[in-house]
């Protein structure tokens, strides 16, 4: 539901449900990824995003994107580390 919410442009309220999802099983690595989208999507460039993004990445590929985005928008230009690349580098 919530990435329809995020489809629909209600990217707050996505934001919400993917908290509430969060409070409930911490580990859920799609409530991280659309809580990182929607929190993107707000132009909310803030650890918690990077934070959201990178532990929805292993599971969600395309969060590596977004989260590159997020990252340069916030203007840190440092190369994102990932589990499987932890330097950043490739």
């Amino acid at each position: 539901m919530s990435i329809g919410l995020i489809s629909l442009g209600r990217v707050v309220e996505a934001e919400a449900m993917a908290r509430q999802a969060i409070a409930i099983n911490p580990r859920d690595r799609k409530a991280r990824f659309i809580l990182g989208i929607s929190l993107f999507a707000q132009h909310k460039y803030t650890d918690e995003t990077v934070r959201m993004l990178r532990d929805a990445a292993e599971e969600f590929p395309n969060a590596k994107i977004v989260l590159s985005r997020a990252i340069a928008a916030a203007g840190n230009p440092e190369p994102i580390a990932t589990p499987q690349h932890p330097t950043g580098y490739n």
